[in-house]
């Protein structure tokens, strides 16, 4: 069986995913002042802006992919991001021609220009981000652009700007590149939880992102090998 982690080796399929992921990233900072208010507001059209779709031909293969926003309940007393320090999620999905999908998850933390990465919350929102398998990542939108930083590093407490990262090159390199996030746990909407894939068992973790935005691929031939 091919999987997502197997398809990404895929330099075409990279090519084509971090040349979207660019564009979509650049348009969102672009229109960062219609949406400044909140870091919702701002998340929410980052996701909209990294919406689209096309193909991918890789000789015998043809691949469909379409990337998707989805706003997710989450807010409140209570909500999944206290638990887990992760208000999204960016995934890829990968469905072969015999409909069995695999996937890679990358949860994030969103912050609306801050201007430091000392505070007690948020180093907390970190550490619980770097209990996630791959680790996640803390984004903090700006005017002038979208930044990175590893959860990790956030919750030592030794981030500063010099250790950001444009988001661009976060989710058209490492994560296209699988080094960061991971696939051995995906989002089940359906039952609101994260599936742990610790063979030979399966492990649920109650939890449902706020926000999620997810590229999905689906070969379309009959035969798929790589």
């Amino acid at each position: 069986m091919s999987t997502i982690t197997e398809l990404l080796k895929h330099q075409a399929v990279r090519k084509a995913l971090a040349e979207h992921y660019r564009k979509g990233v650049t348009a969102a900072v672009n229109r960062y002042e219609d949406n400044a208010a909140d870091e919702d507001s701002v998340t929410g059209a980052l996701g909209q802006a990294l919406s689209g779709d096309g193909d991918i031909n890789l000789g015998k293969v043809a691949l469909r992919w379409k990337t998707s926003y989805r706003k997710l309940r989450g807010r409140g007393r209570g909500a999944p991001e206290k638990k887990f320090g992760a208000d999204g999620i960016f995934e890829i999905e990968f469905e072969d021609e015999r409909g069995i999908r695999s996937r890679k998850s990358l949860p994030f933390q969103a912050k609306n220009n801050i201007s430091s990465y000392g505070r007690a919350e948020l180093r907390d929102q970190a550490r619980k981000l770097g209990d996630f398998p791959g680790g996640g990542i803390v984004v903090n939108y700006r005017p002038e652009g979208y930044s990175v930083i590893d959860a990790d590093v956030v919750a030592s407490g030794s981030a500063t700007r010099s250790n950001e990262r444009p988001l661009s090159e976060v989710l058209s390199g490492d994560f296209l590149e699988c080094t960061c996030g991971s696939a051995t746990y995906f989002f089940e909407p359906a039952l609101k939880g994260i599936i742990m894939v610790q063979a030979p068992m399966l492990l649920m973790r109650r939890w449902a992102p706020e926000h999620r935005i997810r590229t999905s691929l689906k070969a379309r031939s009959k035969h798929l090998s790589f």
